[in-house]
């Protein structure tokens, strides 16, 4: 699954892009790993603090499921993680067209409660009967 995703990413990049390809480190490893790029093609590498600049992010009130505030990525993701533990009321959700490679939908962020542990809640994209098969087991 996820070599044809980036298989498909690289193709669409060189109609492009050309001659050259900028991928992200992790892509550009992966890729030369499993000989994906072909040998002609120049590979910049893109700088890893722009992967998530187009990410959707929320703050979101736990209680209540209402909407605190939409935040800008470019500002909000140089915040810690430490965030999450002073406004424990709070969780983070994420969405970003990087979570498509891994097939998630979006992310949520918080801290438990109870235990003060942080938790991320990952949203599967599946098809519809695997998604009727994974029911049966797990409710």
């Amino acid at each position: 699954m996820l070599q044809s995703n980036i298989q498909t990413y690289i193709e669409k990049e060189m109609n492009v892009q050309g001659q050259s390809l900028s991928l992200y480190q992790e892509e550009k490893e992966y890729a030369l790993q499993k000989e994906l790029i072909p040998q002609n093609l120049t590979i910049e590498e893109k700088e890893a603090s722009s992967r998530f600049k187009d990410s959707y992010i929320e703050r979101v009130d736990k209680e209540t499921d209402e909407l605190i505030a939409e935040e800008s990525p470019l500002s909000f993701l140089d915040t810690p993680l430490s965030y999450l533990k002073e406004h424990r009321s709070e969780f983070l959700y994420v969405e970003s067209k990087w979570f498509e490679f891994i097939k998630l939908d979006g992310c949520s962020f918080e801290v438990d409660d109870v235990f003060g542990t942080y938790k991320v809640l990952t949203g599967l994209h599946m098809q519809k009967k695997v998604r009727i098969f994974t029911k049966t087991i797990f409710c």
